[in-house]
C-alpha cells in the first residue's frame, strides 16, 4: 500500500499549475515515486498554440531540470539535469508517444507529455509493489 501526498502550485499569474505527488509505501515508509506535471492545458483554446507550448516548455525547463538534481541515494545530481534538459523538447511529439526513460543507479527517470502538458517521474521501484504491500 502506498500513501500520496499532492502539492500544487500556481505559476506566477499564469494558467500553468504544476502538479507533484509524491507516493511513500508504507511498508517500508520510502518514497517510491515522485511524478511531477507542468499542466498548461488552459491554453489548448487559444489561438496561438505554438507561443502556449513555448511557454509550457519554458516553465519545464526552469522547474523539471533543478527537479531532476534532487538528491536520494546513488544519485547523480548533474547526469540527471542535463538529462532532462535535452529531453524536455523531445519527449514529446504533437502525438503522444512513449515516456522517455533513463535509469541512473537505483532511480528511474522518466519524462513524457505533449506541447502544453510535461510529466517527470522519478521512479525507485513504484512499479514493483504489489496489492498485498
Amino acid at each position: 500500500m502506498s500513501d500520496i501526498y499532492t502539492a500544487k502550485l500556481n505559476v506566477g499569474n499564469t494558467n500553468v499549475v504544476i502538479y507533484v505527488d509524491i507516493y511513500l509505501e508504507r511498508k517500508s515508509d520510502q518514497v517510491k515515486l515522485i511524478e511531477t506535471t507542468i499542466d498548461g492545458s488552459y491554453y489548448v483554446t487559444t489561438s496561438n498554440n505554438k507561443e502556449a507550448e513555448q511557454f509550457v516548455t519554458k516553465v519545464a525547463t526552469n522547474f523539471l531540470v533543478p527537479f531532476a538534481a534532487l538528491p536520494y541515494n546513488t544519485s547523480r545530481p548533474e547526469e540527471a539535469e542535463k538529462w532532462v534538459k535535452a529531453h524536455i523538447t523531445d519527449s514529446y511529439d504533437h502525438e503522444p508517444k512513449e515516456e522517455t526513460s533513463k535509469k541512473i543507479e537505483m532511480g528511474t527517470l522518466n519524462i513524457y507529455g505533449n506541447q502544453l502538458m510535461r510529466t517527470f517521474e522519478m521512479d525507485f521501484g513504484y512499479g514493483d509493489i504489489t496489492i498485498e504491500d
